[in-house]
């Protein structure tokens, strides 16, 4: 895809947020292969919910000044 102006490409585009994130409160996935998952992450203290089902993230958890937000 291509645009005749490159400000009108989507990622360059100013967005008005009803919500402003403050950051990542936690995501819910299923690994792959949950060994290999824990031996990545050693020791890093990462906001993870390791949940059944097909591998992949299912939803994420969003600091806001409203309280988290859940994204499906």
């Amino acid at each position: 895809m291509q645009w005749d102006n490159p400000s009108h490409y989507p990622g360059c585009l100013t967005v008005h947020h009803a919500i402003q994130p403050w950051g990542i409160a936690w995501l819910e996935i299923t690994p792959r292969d949950p060994l290999q998952l824990k031996q990545w992450l050693g020791t890093a203290q990462v906001p993870l919910r390791l949940v059944n089902g097909a591998p992949g993230i299912h939803h994420v958890g969003l600091f806001t000044p409203r309280g988290i937000v859940v994204l499906p």
